[in-house]
């Protein structure tokens, strides 16, 4: 199956299309709603969807600002309560609840500033950092939250008109549970048994239930499960509950180990880990912020995951209780897949939509998956080795030795697990099929496989298990037909009931997974492609030879990529983080952090914190944050973006390309030929030595070409700049992007001031110091 992308929609309202921080989808009789809520400032948005799932112009009855000025929403949430639907907002800076009433189109019934507020005896001033609802009977509900300042659990209920009937009891006891690091709460369960699930980072890193008595919504601690349980998680950050192939089943989510631990529910509450998936370099869910789990009208469950990891993941649930992987889409130009805050899903048809929110871009980004290509799970086993698929992207698993899977047409996923023996696939079609090698446990790379092949057959072999594959078409096979990427496609599967110590631990020579405990730890992966998590605590994490991903998580950590095109993941608080040789990917995330590239061409990004990136050797791209970043490309051809904050950006020795971003930044672009793009706000350009392009782009900005003869851009609303040491006869104003045709040299308006030249382009003014308006003619500009 294939991710698609279909439309990216906005209000043109940056109030409503910036910080988006969740989506919510209610269908009603007149058709389909999407709910996007953004942060301080914002408000809500209400996009009417056609039946196709396109969604259509907002006017400006469409969207409410916030009640109140000082609204941290975060979460937005759909709730039941009597005959009325109302959309609850997550906020953390007041102790009541903010909601919005629903008509039965799904227009927001209050006017334009008249946000609705309901009273929650007994929070604190703190606000709510997570919320559920359930309906009970009679039409009343109870909504749950926890209070900002003391991590409490409470629930409220009101009646079936919205009137608030008081807190719920725990235990018996009008008293409430304290979860302070409470992320997200999720309620499901089977019919007459609900429960809640919490999901808890802190020290406890992992998932909580909790009975809740159908009658009065009363809350029995259940079951519990982290790391001190043996989960391997950090940075704990979404959960979804479901019911599927008649069990309850709870989907959590962690950012900081880029993984997802999938637990299976009894009628009680009780936990128990049923798979994990940890995110690689070929998967899109490291730094997971968003999670959406889907269930077909057959009963198929899909699940959708994305975060800081720039794309989303597609992901299905086979019947056993484990995740198989389908697709990942990278983000590119225009997708809006940058740093995804939020996911929303809608059936039309056969088609499945899919909403995502980016907090690097503006507005949401629509992408489709044609459902009707989903085929069946078939399972080869004793008594029955011979499977064959259908017309659809199937999935053929081998569970016995000797087992022959034939795919049949579409794409299809062929999924042996271990034997002692061999399993034949007949049909495979390169760039169509896939072969997921997940299922054996300990192999994480290639290099671990024996490989020989025969033409059109392929023989791999790990342990005592034997995959033959088999060309549909005849053709010659290789492990570039299997994996064309050189990587595995599959994420990684944690082998179940590996409980990791703390202190220091070194890998071996194959593809290790390796994780520190609460304390400062020190991790040496050394040979093979390991994945290394630091978890709690300051820790140093150094990956040694091969293609490693290291996960800082907490703490002021030292993360060494060595040799090899590594990935490194700062975490939340103040990294370090070297590449080392090889191309590597450095992403800081939160805190003030440090990145340096090393040799080779590496990507570094830094998060929201105050950080500093040099690229090193190579040729590479650095982008900043939200901060007041310092960011120095060094030696090759390097690409250097200051995004948000107020930035400062240091070419190197050759030809560079520097943007600001949005901020009051300063951009040098030293020795080579450079090209400069101030962006928005007022910027200081220096080009420096060679020959330079300066474009300040708007706002009041100030540029120096410097030695060499050097191109100055001004286009549309270039605002009031100053050019300092222009040259005429070397230097040139590039006017040609001005808005208008047979625009030339006598249509400008030039003026002498006691500080130089002022030129009136029509688009704004810039001022040429210390220049008289006779010493510059049409040769110094280009139209």
């Amino acid at each position: 199956m294939d991710i698609v992308f279909a439309q990216h929609f906005e209000t043109g309202n940056p109030l409503f299309d910036q910080d988006l921080r969740d989506l919510a989808v209610q269908e009603t009789d007149s058709g389909s709603v999407l709910y996007a809520v953004n942060g301080r400032g914002g408000g809500m948005t209400l996009f009417r969807l056609n039946d196709t799932g396109a969604a259509r112009p907002a006017g400006a009855e469409d969207s409410r600002l916030h009640g109140r000025v000082t609204a941290e929403t975060g979460e937005v949430l759909l709730a039941q309560i009597g005959e009325e639907t109302r959309l609850l907002l997550q906020d953390t800076g007041q102790s009541d609840l903010l909601f919005h009433s629903l008509q039965a189109d799904g227009q927001d019934a209050s006017s334009p500033g008249d946000q609705q507020q309901q009273d929650l005896p007994g929070a604190d001033a703190g606000g709510l950092g997570a919320l559920a609802a359930l309906t009970l009977g009679g039409g009343d509900a109870v909504i749950y939250g926890i209070t900002g300042s003391g991590g409490r659990l409470m629930g409220w209920r009101l009646d079936a008109g919205g009137r608030m009937q008081g807190a719920v009891v725990t235990e018996g006891e009008d008293a409430a549970y304290l979860h302070p690091e409470t992320v997200a709460l999720a309620l499901g369960g089977p019919a007459g048994a609900p429960l809640l699930f919490l999901a808890e980072g802190g020290t406890f890193q992992g998932l909580r239930s909790y009975r809740v008595d159908p009658g009065s919504g009363a809350l029995t601690a259940a079951g519990s499960f982290g790391v001190e349980d043996g989960l391997p998680v950090g940075g704990v950050s979404a959960v979804a509950s479901f019911e599927a192939h008649g069990r309850s089943w709870a989907l959590l989510g962690a950012g900081g180990s880029g993984s997802l631990s999938l637990m299976s529910v009894t009628r009680n509450g009780a936990l128990s880990l049923s798979d994990q998936l940890n995110d690689t370099a070929t998967t899109r869910f490291g730094g997971l912020s968003a999670l959406e789990v889907v269930t077909l009208a057959d009963g198929t469950v899909l699940v959708l995951a994305a975060g800081s990891d720039d794309g989303i993941s597609l992901l299905r649930m086979l019947p056993s209780g484990q995740l198989l992987h389908l697709t990942s889409l990278a983000h590119d130009s225009g997708l809006g897949l940058e740093n995804v805050t939020a996911l929303e899903t809608l059936v039309t048809g056969e088609t499945l939509q899919v909403f995502a929110a980016s907090g690097a871009a503006g507005g949401i980004s629509r992408f489709t998956l044609d459902l009707s290509d989903l085929g069946q799970v078939i399972t080869a086993r004793a008594g029955q080795t011979t499977v064959a698929g259908g017309a659809g992207d199937d999935v053929l698993r081998a569970q016995a030795t000797g087992s022959t899977l034939r795919g049949g047409d579409g794409a299809d996923v062929f999924l042996p697990e271990a034997v002692s023996g061999w399993v034949q696939i007949e049909d495979f079609t390169p760039g169509e099929d896939v072969l997921d090698l997940s299922l054996l446990t300990g192999l994480r790379s290639m290099a671990q496989l024996e490989m020989k092949d025969h033409g059109a057959v392929v023989r791999l072999q790990f342990g005592d298990t034997v995959v033959v594959v088999q060309s549909a078409e005849g053709g010659a096979l290789d492990l570039a037909d299997l994996w064309p990427g050189g990587l595995f496609s599959h994420p990684d599967r944690v082998a179940l009931g590996v409980t990791l110590a703390d202190g220091i631990q070194y890998g071996g020579g194959g593809n290790d997974q390796l994780g520190g405990g609460s304390g400062e730890d020190t991790v040496q992966g050394l040979g093979g492609d390991d994945l290394l998590l630091g978890r709690s605590g300051d820790d140093r994490l150094m990956g040694g030879d091969g293609v490693d991903v290291l996960k800082g998580h907490g703490g002021a950590d030292h993360l060494e990529g060595e040799r090899g095109a590594d990935r490194l993941l700062g975490g939340a608080g103040n990294d370090m983080l070297y590449g080392g040789l090889g191309a590597d990917v450095l992403k800081g995330q939160k805190g003030d952090d440090r990145l340096f590239g090393g040799q080779e061409d590496d990507l570094l990004k830094a998060g929201g914190g105050i950080d500093r990136l040099r690229g090193g050797d190579g040729d590479d791209v650095l982008k900043g944050g939200g901060g007041r970043d310092r960011l120095w490309g060094e030696d090759g051809t390097d690409r250097l973006f200051g995004q948000g904050g107020k930035d400062r950006l240091f070419g190197g020795a050759a030809g560079d390309r520097l943007s600001g971003g949005g901020g009051k930044d300063v951009l040098k672009g030293a020795a080579g030929d450079d090209r400069l793009l101030g962006g928005g706000g007022r910027d200081r350009l220096l080009g420096g030595a060679g020959d330079d392009l300066l474009d300040g782009g708007k706002g009041r900005d100030r540029l120096e070409g410097g030695a060499g003869a050097d191109v100055f851009v001004f286009a549309r609303n270039h605002g009031r700049d100053r050019v300092r040491d222009f040259t005429p006869g070397e230097d040139l104003i590039d006017l040609s992007d001005l808005p208008g045709r047979g625009f030339g040299f006598d249509d400008l308006e030039i003026s002498r001031r006691p500080a130089g030249t002022l030129i009136d382009t029509g688009a704004g003014h810039l001022l040429l110091e210390d220049l008289r308006p006779g010493q510059i003619d049409a040769d110094d500009f280009l139209f």
